[in-house]
């Protein structure tokens, strides 16, 4: 893994999300968190499937999720939220 490309990649996540969590086992797994989806990235250092999914996640297709958005227990300790990565 390159981690020169590693940071880039991870800035223009972070971009069009500064809230977005990187899984540390998986580092091509976002979680996007304005809805909590793990969003798995289709090839290395390629942002736009995030981007898209971002772009996509509105208000409207968050609604069905009653924690959407909300921040969790671990965020208002001073950390960010945990995602549920499997």
């Amino acid at each position: 893994m390159d981690e020169y490309q590693l940071i880039i990649w991870k800035n223009k996540i972070l971009k069009e999300d500064p809230d977005t969590e990187f899984d540390k086992k998986k580092p091509f797994s976002v979680c996007h968190s304005k809805c909590g989806d793990i969003v798995k990235i289709k090839e290395p250092y390629n942002s736009t499937h995030f981007c898209d999914h971002s772009k996509n996640c509105t208000k409207e297709s968050r609604k069905r999720r009653p924690a959407a958005g909300m921040p969790s227990l671990a965020s208002s300790a001073g950390r960010k939220g945990d995602c549920q990565y499997q």
